[in-house]
């Protein structure tokens, strides 16, 4: 069977492949890396390690995490990629202590960036056995690793998540699972361009399922030149990601919704200095709903250094499908206007319609996908009807691991219910909203991300630095809306009520709806899941318990 790890080997054989870490400046050849695998299997060896066991990693976008990965499938040992930051209510240790009850760490490896102080406080609260990744140097034994070749069905990664909830579930990702989802990955690219992948790059977080597949598998199964950046240097700067991409000539790459947001807010910087030419670049937009609005300025704020409007796409998945589950195909991106009743019919909206909505397909089913709709009851829906996104795939996940009534109640018979509202539409998926996010008031659908998108438009508010939750009003028995926002500790009492006001009649204004109260809150208070979803429910939480830090409340 062919693994990840034969697909390295082929590689290192027979392509001059070159990889390139924006951060540090450095470029390794697959020869480079393979020395450095062929080290980190040793010290796993040495250390004791044996296959199927259990390796956490805390590292960051970078060569250490490329190494310890390879290395950890050598020796077929599960790797379990973590986020490397904590957030501002997130208590790392118990983040680690529950990831361990499921998947009981044999060695935990921490990015440079972690200090000594962290790692002795987690030791001492989890009773693992964690290192720094610079540090870690067992004392080397007499012998060399052999390459444990793995089973089909063996387990590569477990990908753990903070959640919505905040509870760790560990999707269990298998050899299978990995080589089926690359394999669709390059036919999808193939059918777009008509030709084999050549270059990628990839920022988005390893630990996160698409940073994972797209920043480390993808240029290994594809044979590919590859550039390697951290989440920090994108953010810090996106318009010389753009630029980067241009240089290299990188024809794939991936990146969500809000991302793009940020780059708007820069793209003005690449008018200056040497053209830029993105004719080459794929871009696809996953992991998010994707904006009409978002998508029109994307394609008109990047007009003018050749991003073409088809080379624009969209995909949907997640991480029990191993990552993609559809995508866009040939042509420019489809924007559907439609109505959705509050019984879950969708029409095409007639012009000048009221509540109209749109919203962006996230195209076709992949080769060996079934995608269908259902209702609450399970039963199947047609065309043009709302209910829960299901999937059937080569690609899907046996479960959680060891948490049996979690995949008792998301798979069904080899069937997986995504917790996702959409429709279709001439065979193609269109994404709503997640269920557990939509909001009924008035007996009207508020999709919180809509609204959200709206606010984060305004110069003001920074993105994804907004969330809209609904509270109970305890007198009137009734639902009402709730925005928490980071705001800027800086502003004055009367300027952050100006503000209010100005939200307050621009939600009116655009979405028919009133904000019965809202929230300016410090920095950090817009948690996210390890993939850069809201965690609204831990945030209504929260915020129903007085935990936020607010810097004033609307009265």
């Amino acid at each position: 069977m062919e693994t990840i790890n034969h697909r390295f080997n082929i590689a290192l054989k027979q392509h001059q492949v070159r990889w390139t870490f924006a951060d540090t400046n450095s470029t390794y050849s697959l020869s480079d890396i393979e020395q450095l695998v062929e080290n980190c299997a040793q010290k796993f060896h040495d250390h004791g390690l044996r296959a199927q066991d259990s390796v956490g990693l805390v590292l960051n976008n970078g060569i250490e995490m490329v190494t310890c990965l390879l290395a950890c499938w050598r020796l077929n040992l599960i790797a379990i990629p973590l986020r490397t930051k904590a957030g501002k209510y997130l208590n790392y240790a118990d983040f680690l202590q529950g990831c361990n009850n499921s998947c009981q760490f044999k060695l935990v490896l921490c990015d440079r960036s972690v200090t000594e102080a962290d790692i002795a406080q987690w030791r001492a609260h989890t009773g693992l056995d964690i290192h720094a990744q610079a540090g870690f140097s067992p004392e080397r034994g007499a012998d060399r690793p052999e390459v444990a070749p793995p089973g089909q069905e063996d387990l590569a990664i477990i990908q753990f998540s903070s959640g919505s909830t905040g509870f760790p579930k560990g999707v269990m990702v298998t050899h299978r699972m990995i080589i089926n989802q690359l394999q669709h990955i390059v036919d999808s690219h193939r059918a777009n361009t008509g030709g084999p992948i050549r270059h990628t790059a990839c920022w988005t977080p390893m630990h996160h399922d698409m940073g994972l597949f797209t920043g480390v598998l993808l240029p290994i199964f594809a044979a590919n030149d590859h550039c390697v950046a951290t989440p920090d240097y994108f953010m810090r700067n996106p318009a010389r990601w753009f630029r980067l991409l241009a240089q290299s000539q990188v024809d794939l790459s991936f990146i969500t919704n809000s991302a793009m947001v940020a780059s708007l807010r820069t793209v003005k910087r690449l008018h200056s200095g040497d053209p830029v030419d993105l004719s080459r670049l794929q871009l696809y937009l996953s992991a998010e709903k994707i904006s009409p609005v978002v998508l029109r300025k994307i394609r008109e704020q990047f007009a003018p250094f050749r991003l073409l409007p088809e080379h624009i796409h969209s995909a949907y998945g997640m991480a029990e499908n191993s990552l993609g589950a559809s995508c866009s195909g040939l042509g420019e991106l489809k924007i559907l206007t439609v109505t959705i009743s509050p019984q879950g019919r969708v029409e095409r909206a007639a012009e000048g319609a009221d509540q109209v909505i749109e919203l962006v397909s996230s195209g076709v089913a992949n080769a060996h996908h079934r995608i269908s709709i259902r209702d609450a009851n399970d039963r199947p829906l047609d065309e043009l009807e709302l209910g829960e996104i299901n999937l059937e795939s080569d690609c899907l996940t046996p479960g959680y691991l060891n948490m049996p009534e979690a995949t008792r109640a998301k798979l069904v018979d080899g069937r997986l219910r995504t917790g996702d509202l959409g429709f279709m539409h001439n065979n193609e998926l269109y994404f709503y909203s997640r269920q557990d996010d939509l909001i009924v008031v008035g007996g009207r659908n508020v999709v919180p991300d809509d609204v959200e998108e709206t606010v984060e438009s305004l110069d003001f508010i920074r993105p994804s630095g907004s969330a809209l939750v609904s509270i109970e009003n305890e007198n009137s028995g009734l639902m009402e809306l709730h925005l928490v926002l980071e705001g800027d500790a800086n502003c004055s009492q009367a300027e952050l009520i100006t503000m209010q006001e100005k939200l307050v009649q621009t939600v009116l204004d655009q979405h028919d709806i009133v904000l019965s109260r809202l929230y300016f809150c410090a920095r950090g208070t817009i948690e996210k899941t390890s993939s850069g979803k809201k965690r609204r429910s831990v945030i209504r939480r929260r915020l129903i318990n007085k935990q936020l830090d607010l810097l004033v409340k609307q009265a």
